[in-house]
């Protein structure tokens, strides 16, 4: 950890509780002993001072230090959740102030989100109003930790960041009603659309390289041109790559970038595969289809890159996003039809249709949370994501039904099988296990059925909770430290009621 000076301007307020807060600050990032870089930062600051505005700028001291992932098995990796936001640096122990008012454009949008949320928490049951808050501008702050939890483990967490697939429904709604043939003032109007809701969400570059592509899409249809996806795709990433560099570390953006190439390529392979196994030709099964062909495609893009970025993989996420995504897109248009439409008779019910909408998506999520990798070591993540993408992709290479079912139910069975094979592995107790600390190094050895944990410290500090609960999870039976780590220290973990380590 080092001291730093950053200054910059706050870009998302991520929690704001009694007695603290917690944004992100894209900052100049001075240190004593490093030249001054320019990086997105996760800054946590007690609330004694101001409080952090989106769009304000601020001067942030703390201390600055790199981010944590987890050593520990089912440990909580904070890596993973920065590198989802972009972030690469965290400010612990900082004291800032706000040094000038936001610009006239930033205080315009803070105000017009600041509105958006006021009309929907007005109108809807808290639990639905933080769900929809969350589609409909981005701000996933009002949702609660049960609920967080629910949709990361069904795999349809990806639903709240507002990404390529909110902005493609608006692009499809202005589509709608300008039709396939717009004048240019109709157009330049529905391209603005576009435009003024991928700020009003914050200017992600996942929603920015959509609202590319939709636009680009917009004006080839008005000039009666073909439009190449992959063109479109690739354009929108180089543009987005020019005016931010910093885009590239972002995970959400490489995620959105290559689920986005997965539906160009793969969707119509798996939806001429479903069609071609299936008898009879009815409108219904059409959208049943595609909407499969779309969930599958997506899924075999992201499970790897999402593996590799975030050690974490969902094997419910093909069947719970091919009922959450439909459910909350519509959850989407309803909540811009609440904003939209200051009627109170209109908003009373299109609330009762959101909180049905809303609820219903809740429990399939809750239903999927299924953690079956809970334990696996990163690799052993990696690998399965490996097989569930060979799972997914041995399948539509056969177009009769027998071929069909038979690949994908040996595909099933070998991730089942290497899935048990994986956590019987991860189960057993490996003689001498080293371990990396934010403090130290902890030794853990077994011999003789006892476990001893020698902790080699290279500063002061006490011994972390997680450490503790890991230790006392493995019945520890003695405790020895070296060094200034938790300072020098001999004794026993005992297991009772008031469980504590004795020094």
């Amino acid at each position: 950890m080092a001291r730093a000076r950053c200054d910059g301007y706050v870009e998302q307020v991520m929690r704001l509780g009694p007695t603290s807060q917690k944004y992100l600050l894209s900052a100049e990032v001075d240190l004593d002993r490093a030249p001054c870089v320019r990086a997105r930062i996760m800054v946590t600051e007690p609330l004694t001072k101001s409080i952090a505005v989106p769009g304000q700028r601020r001067i942030v001291h703390g201390r600055l230090r790199r981010t944590l992932w987890p050593t520990l098995p089912g440990e909580f990796s904070e890596g993973a959740y920065l590198r989802s936001t972009g972030c690469v640096l965290v400010l612990e122990r900082a004291s800032g102030w706000d040094v000038g008012p936001p610009p006239p454009l930033t205080g315009l949008i803070t105000g017009l989100r600041a509105s958006v949320t006021r009309r929907l928490v007005r109108v809807l049951p808290p639990d639905v109003a933080a769900v929809v808050v969350a589609l409909v501008i981005g701000d996933r702050s009002m949702i609660d930790g049960s609920a967080r939890q629910a949709y990361r483990l069904s795999g349809t967490a990806h639903i709240f960041s507002v990404s390529g697939s909110h902005v493609a429904v608006i692009t499809w709604l202005v589509l709608l009603v300008i039709g396939r043939r717009p004048g240019v003032l109709v157009l330049t109007a529905g391209i603005m659309v576009v435009v003024g809701y991928t700020v009003l969400t914050g200017a992600e570059p996942p929603a920015v390289r959509s609202a590319i592509m939709g636009i680009g899409a917009l004006i080839g249809m008005r000039s009666e041109r073909d439009v190449s996806a992959i063109n479109m795709l690739m354009m929108s990433v180089l543009a987005i790559v020019i005016a931010d560099p910093m885009a590239c570390i972002s995970a959400g953006f490489g995620l959105s970038v290559v689920a986005t190439l997965s539906l160009i390529v793969i969707v119509p392979r798996c939806r001429m595969v479903l069609r071609t196994l299936t008898v009879r030709r009815h409108a219904a099964l059409r959208v049943i289809i595609d909407a499969v062909s779309v969930s599958w495609a997506a899924t075999l893009g992201v499970t790897i890159p999402a593996a590799a970025a975030f050690q974490a993989l969902s094997l419910a996420s093909p069947l719970a996003n091919l009922v959450v995504v439909p459910l909350l897109s519509a959850a989407l248009l309803l909540g811009i039809l609440i904003v939209a439409v200051p009627l109170t008779i209109v908003q009373d019910a299109t609330a009762w249709w959101l909180t049905l909408i809303v609820r219903s998506a809740d429990a399939t999520a809750r239903f999927w949370a299924i953690d079956v990798t809970a334990g696996l070591s990163s690799s052993d993540i990696l690998w399965m994501a490996l097989a569930c993408a060979l799972a997914l992709a041995w399948p539509l290479v056969s177009l009769t039904w027998k071929g069909f079912a038979a690949r994908l139910v040996v595909a099933s069975c070998l991730v089942g099988v290497l899935l048990l094979m994986l956590r019987s592995a991860s189960g057993r107790e490996a003689a001498i296990l080293i371990i990396e600390r934010r403090n130290g190094l902890v030794v853990s050895r077994t011999a003789a059925g006892r476990v001893k944990l020698t902790i080699v410290g290279s500063r002061p500090g006490p011994i972390d909770p997680a450490l503790l609960r890991w230790a006392q999870s493995r019945a520890a039976t003695s405790v020895v430290g070296l060094g200034p780590w938790g300072r020098r220290m001999k004794g026993a973990i005992l297991h009772d009621t008031d469980t504590t380590l004795r020094r």
